[in-house]
């Protein structure tokens, strides 16, 4: 009995929490919009932004920790983390000391408002089923990397079904080694547990962040992607709990992924 009164609370808390993100949009997103365009004050909004994201956390019950193994660059980074859950994006533009911007799916830019908001932020569609038009996003990815504008990405693809970590895609590899920005290696857990993928009902819970120290790209070329993948991917796994590891031994080496 008491884990049916548990499951109804966390379906009622989640409800909750997806109404304070469709109010949120509605509310605070139409003048933010007009704020942005009067005044182009993107820090200013990106501060709002990631107050109202720690706001939607608390209320899920999701208690965030984070470890700085080592502070961050100066701007432009290329953060990479590994992808558990639907919550990792917010959590880390919550959290993260840089004004972030992502790669969300296309599909998202079609949503009214929260679509013109990415648009404004300097958030990059990708488009998976035409690749053309995703490598000419990536292209204004990497002027604006060059412009000092910090991007985070989930080089996995896709988040893990099981929680545990997958070999890397290389694309955001090589976009750091042209852009010549650093690489920060992100390892983050506790999101699967509180939304695995296929789920809708949030489990309130603990999530843990360890930002690692930067991984350098100058001086590299298009032959060393490989080699910089394997040694983020390294350092991700290696703080992750063993119940995250990747079990085949193609995904430890990381190289199953073009």
């Amino acid at each position: 009995m008491r884990g049916w009164f548990e499951r109804r609370w966390q379906e009622l808390r989640s409800v909750v929490v997806y109404l304070y993100v469709a109010l949120a949009l509605l509310v605070v997103g139409p003048p933010m919009i007009l704020y942005l365009l009067v005044t182009q004050d993107f820090p200013r909004a990106y501060r709002w932004g990631r107050r109202l994201l720690r706001w939607g956390l608390r209320l899920a019950g999701l208690r965030v920790e984070v470890t700085f193994r080592a502070d961050p660059p100066d701007p432009p980074v290329l953060f990479v983390a590994n992808h558990q859950s639907l919550l990792d994006p917010p959590i880390l533009l919550a959290y993260l000391p840089h004004d972030v911007r992502v790669f969300p799916k296309v599909q998202l830019f079609r949503v009214p408002i929260m679509g013109t908001l990415m648009r404004l932020a300097g958030f990059v569609p990708i488009d998976r089923e035409r690749p053309e038009v995703a490598r000419r996003e990536l292209r204004k990815a990497l002027d604006r990397l060059r412009q000092r504008v910090s991007f985070l990405i989930f080089p996995e693809g896709t988040r893990s079904r099981t929680g545990r970590l997958q070999a890397f895609r290389r694309g955001g590899f090589v976009l750091a080694i042209e852009a010549g920005v650093p690489i920060v290696p992100i390892s983050l857990w506790g999101t699967y547990e509180a939304l695995p993928k296929g789920a809708w009902r949030i489990r309130p819970g603990s999530v843990w962040v360890v930002v690692h120290p930067a991984v350098s790209t100058q001086g590299l070329t298009w032959d060393d992607r490989h080699a910089l993948s394997a040694q983020v991917w390294s350092y991700i796994r290696d703080a992750l709990p063993e119940r995250y590891h990747p079990e085949a031994e193609g995904v430890r080496a990381g190289t199953e992924r073009g």
